[in-house]
């Protein structure tokens, strides 16, 4: 891109229509930060789409007619799990694996026949350094006074870890170019939303962007393999 060609993309265009969180998340989410990446018209908007679907947890009736200041043992696994991934990766400044962990999570999180308030908070606090708006918004959603900057960085049980997601390795065309990391045995429909998330992932963007998907397979546990031509 070049100013001298016009075709740069203004920051400010970006934040009027979708908004500085969504900016934010896409920057840090299309690939890792020591890499120069092309910019993709459409990542904004897909990260404005997971951003409203973010907050519905907190907004809409049909999901806060599940909050429960109780425990559900059905998001044990994946909401210690996340917090465990983010944490790591952010101190490493792995952004993107990160927000494809919290990713996964609201997909757990949507799923659930109850939602325990204090994962909740956990989440809100997850996602604050990249998306600050949504995060104090979510915050206050959840009855709190003050900012969300001020509250304590979420911790994990390690006995809730005791079955460890496995790494799938993401090919397009028998090459390797993306990883993302599952629950163990996953279900026929869990895996059927694994190959859409694959698809999500920048890295793997790029490779099939403008060409046509013949098939994806997942092969439990090892391997998400993606036919283009």
């Amino acid at each position: 891109m070049s100013k001298s060609l016009g075709n740069t993309v203004s920051p400010d265009d970006v934040v009027n229509e979708f908004g500085a969180d969504s900016l934010r998340l896409y920057e840090m989410f299309k690939g890792p930060v020591n890499q120069s990446l092309p910019w993709n018209v459409d990542g904004p908007r897909g990260a404005k789409r997971f951003l409203d679907k973010f907050f519905r947890l907190y907004s809409d009736e049909f999901f806060k007619s599940k909050w429960t200041k109780g425990e559900n043992s059905e998001l044990d696994y994946i909401y210690n799990f996340t917090v465990k991934k983010v944490t790591e990766d952010f101190e490493e400044l792995h952004y993107n694996t990160g927000i494809s962990q919290l990713m996964i999570a609201v997909n757990e999180f949507y799923k659930a026949e109850k939602i325990p308030e204090e994962m909740l908070l956990g989440l809100a606090k997850l996602i604050a350094p990249i998306c600050p708006h949504i995060a104090e918004e979510c915050h206050e959603l959840l009855g709190f006074k003050g900012l969300i900057d001020y509250e304590k960085w979420p911790t994990y049980d390690e006995s809730k870890l005791l079955d460890k997601p496995v790494t799938y390795a993401i090919q397009v065309n028998g090459k390797l170019r993306g990883r993302i990391d599952f629950r163990k045995d996953a279900s026929d429909e869990e895996l059927e939303e694994l190959k859409k998330m694959a698809l999500e992932i920048d890295t793997v963007k790029a490779f099939v962007e403008d060409k046509t998907i013949v098939k994806v397979i997942a092969v439990r546990n090892r391997i998400i393999s993606i036919v283009i031509r």
